[in-house]
Order: structure tokens, then sequence, then C-alpha cells
């Protein structure tokens, strides 16, 4: 089943496309904090709970890619936490690199 977008809908949707780089750029700075302080814990959890909303999130918003992206990402951070691997910033990298691609390809 087919339906159009009502047009509230069509609008939040836009919205939350709008919102979406700045989304990001949070997850970047968490990032970037992250690493200058050589990934302490907390602010893995940190980046974790961001990358994980935003899976979430853009997923609900119909913005696949970019879910499927985050959710590598999120994945990647959930074992960290889980104790079934150690954090390798250099490995996840490219998972960061793949969300960056998919929110500029909206």
């Amino acid at each position: 089943m087919n339906r159009e977008l009502s047009p509230a809908l069509k609008k939040v949707i836009a919205a939350y496309a709008r919102e979406l780089p700045a989304k990001f750029a949070e997850i970047q700075r968490t990032w970037e904090q992250a690493a200058a302080e050589q990934w302490p814990a907390d602010q893995l959890e940190e980046l974790y709970h961001q990358v994980h909303k935003l899976a979430g999130s853009s997923g609900s918003y119909g913005f696949k890619d970019v879910s499927l992206a985050a959710r590598a990402l999120d994945r990647a951070l959930s074992d960290v936490r889980a104790g079934e691997a150690t954090w390798d910033a250099v490995a996840a990298q490219p998972l960061l690199d793949a969300i960056t691609a998919q929110i500029k390809a909206i």
C-alpha cells in the first residue's frame, strides 16, 4: 500500500532533514573531543548515545541510508560497551565517514 504523505508529515520530515547536519555536527564534536582525550569511557558512552539516537530517528523519518550507516557505527560502539571489543578509532573512522556521506547525499 503506497499512500501519499500528508502535507503536515512532509513538513515534519523536511524539518528533520534540515536538522540532520546539526545533529551530525554534534556527533563529530564528541568524536573529536573523545579523540583529543584519548577516548575515555564517558566520551565513548556519549558518542554511543548520540549515534544510537541518530540511527533510530533517521530511520523513523524515512532516511534509511543514514540510519543504516549510523547503525553500523552504533554496533561497533555497542560491542565496546559490552566489553566484546576494544575501541579502534582508525577502524571506526570509515563508519563515521559513511554517515557523513549519507547526510550529504540528502
